[in-house]
């Protein structure tokens, strides 16, 4: 009788854990159900690459099952000056109207910018046919000239279409310019600065030295800059030359003068380009549509010297 009690003690505790256990397989699959008809799809879910992803966890990523967009479905802006742009949608899912790219008065992408320079001009053979480039292109630039004679014209053309002009010295004279007195160069930059001044009743504030500050004693461009500035110039250099200053046959290639530019303006967002325009550099004007292009397809735009400092204080707002 005894045993007989066990025995149904014993049946009566399995038929409660099969109980139990049901139960629980009941109510995890509810739980899965559940989870699934509540999840929600991110329109727009940002998936990394398996590489990417191995990197951050040490383990390879786990499937979620949900289809994401590859990058190619997912249509971006193409230009900054698009004032807007709607993101499409990947097939068979509705676009979403709060995903636009709002580029106008953003920073999503900084503005780049060229400033074309020419110096030792202008000449009639070829400040001319710059000129004609540079209008054909919408684009203006900054001409720093020397006093030349029977080319009043030119000059009055550089003006009237909307460029700008600096002093580069009257005598342009290496050895005597950096051998002056502190008075004998103010005089210098007075007399180019009157030159112009007094032919075509324009003022200029640019200045830049013939040959450049670099390599110049630091004492001797410290007294020089005192007379610019209190003359009202900024002084300006470059950042890179289309090497028509080479008196090797480099100097003179089409193809060298584009390619020293445009490989110059790799990585840069601002950029002062050195060009010549006295009348043995017919390189640089055959050279300077290409160079053009290539820094439109870079995506620079031009202006003038005159707006750098409004430009760089636009930049960092």
């Amino acid at each position: 009788m005894r045993k007989n009690l066990c025995m149904n003690k014993l049946r009566a505790s399995m038929v409660i854990l099969l109980l139990i256990l049901w139960n629980l397989l009941i109510l995890s699959g509810c739980s899965k159900n559940n989870t699934a008809s509540i999840s929600t799809v991110n329109p727009f879910p940002v998936q990394e690459d398996s590489a990417s992803a191995s990197s951050h966890s040490g383990t390879k990523p786990v499937e979620s099952g949900v289809s994401t967009p590859k990058a190619s479905e997912v249509i971006l802006p193409e230009k900054a000056e698009y004032s807007e742009q709607q993101i499409k949608a990947p097939a068979g899912r509705e676009s979403v109207t709060s995903a636009v790219y709002k580029l106008k008065n953003t920073k999503l992408k900084k503005k780049k910018i060229a400033y074309l320079t020419f110096d030792d001009g202008p000449s009639r053979n070829n400040t001319l046919k710059n000129l004609d480039t540079l209008k054909k292109y919408g684009i203006k630039a900054t001409f720093f000239v020397l006093p030349q004679k029977d080319v009043d014209d030119v000059y009055r053309r550089i003006l009237e279409e909307g460029h700008a002009i600096g002093n580069h010295s009257y005598f342009h004279d290496y050895h005597q310019l950096y051998n002056l007195t502190d008075f004998e160069f103010m005089e210098d930059v007075l007399m180019a600065k009157n030159f112009i001044k007094e032919k075509f009743n324009y003022t200029t504030t640019l200045y830049r030295f013939p040959g450049g500050t670099m390599g110049r004693s630091k004492k001797l461009l410290e007294s020089r800059n005192k007379i610019l500035e209190s003359e009202g110039y900024t002084v300006y250099d470059w950042d890179i030359s289309d090497g028509d200053s080479d008196t090797s046959e480099m100097g003179s290639k089409v193809e060298v003068l584009v390619n020293n530019v445009l490989q110059g303006a790799w990585g840069r967002n601002s950029l002062i380009v050195l060009m010549h325009d006295s009348p043995a550099k017919t390189a640089t004007t055959e050279a300077l549509p290409k160079i053009i292009d290539g820094l439109v397809k870079r995506g620079f735009s031009f202006d003038l010297l005159t707006n750098k400092i409004k430009n760089d204080t636009d930049d960092e707002g």
